[in-house]
C-alpha cells in the first residue's frame, strides 16, 4: 500500500485589500509555531520596494517568529516585475 502524501500549506487570500490577511497570518504563525514542525512564511507578490527596504509583512513575521529565511526567498515578484511579465505575454501575443 503507497503512502498518501498531503499538502501541508496554507494560503491566506481575499478578494479585497487591507482585508486583514497580515493579522490572520500573524495568529495562525502563533498558533502553528507550537504544533507544526516546520513553519514559513512567502508571499507571492510583494509592493515594490526602495534600495536597502524590505517587505514590512515579511519582516515583521521572519523577526516576530525568528524564521530562518531570507527576505528573498519569502517573495516571488513585485508588483512591478508582475506588470512587466503581464506586459510582455501581451506583446509577445500582438
Amino acid at each position: 500500500m503507497s503512502k498518501k502524501t498531503t499538502n501541508k500549506g496554507i494560503y491566506i487570500a481575499t478578494t479585497e485589500p487591507n482585508i486583514g490577511k497580515s493579522i490572520i497570518s500573524l495568529g495562525l504563525m502563533q498558533s502553528l509555531l507550537g504544533k507544526a514542525a516546520k513553519v514559513g512564511y512567502f508571499r507571492p507578490i510583494i509592493d515594490n520596494f526602495e534600495p536597502g527596504k524590505i517587505d514590512n509583512h515579511i519582516n515583521t513575521v521572519s523577526t516576530y517568529f525568528n524564521l530562518d529565511i531570507t527576505f528573498e526567498d519569502a517573495y516571488a515578484y513585485t508588483r512591478s516585475e508582475v506588470i512587466r511579465k503581464k506586459m510582455k505575454t501581451r506583446t509577445m501575443r500582438s
